[in-house]
């Protein structure tokens, strides 16, 4: 992980960031996280036919990847967003909207709500899995 990645400037559409969970009710305590930056602040965003949308137009920098709605889930309460198709989700300030690659499996911003900025501690800098895409990134 590059820890000095955003000293000056936040994340960008498509990063893969380690983040820190604290705070974030959903998980038991605390630990490391990672996952794709699919929303910034203010981006109002929405998932229709695979594909992320900000502000209405595909997102090229996570072509390539699809994603799906994850219906509500009673356990999150009514913290996550883009449940339903054509919902939509604007990122609040100083947040993000975190969603995984593996979209049908994984535990992200649709469950648990926008990430606070606060928790991203840097970028991924290598990847391990699958081999085939091992390398850095």
């Amino acid at each position: 992980m590059n820890e000095l990645a955003y000293l000056s400037n936040g994340p960008a559409r498509g990063d893969i960031v380690v983040f820190d969970t604290e705070g974030i009710r959903l998980f038991a305590h605390s630990q490391m996280n990672i996952k794709r930056v699919a929303g910034l602040p203010g981006d109002t965003i929405s998932i229709s036919g695979g594909k992320l949308l900000v502000d209405g137009r595909p997102a090229p920098e996570l072509d390539g990847i699809r994603y799906v709605i994850m219906p509500a889930n009673p356990i999150s309460g009514a913290e996550g967003a883009l449940h339903e198709e054509g919902d939509t989700f604007t990122v609040p300030a100083a947040t993000y909207f975190m969603l995984g690659d593996n979209s049908p499996n994984s535990f992200d911003s649709r469950y648990w709500g926008p990430l606070p900025a606060a928790n991203i501690k840097g970028r991924a800098a290598m990847r391990f899995w699958p081999w085939s895409r091992i390398g850095g990134l």
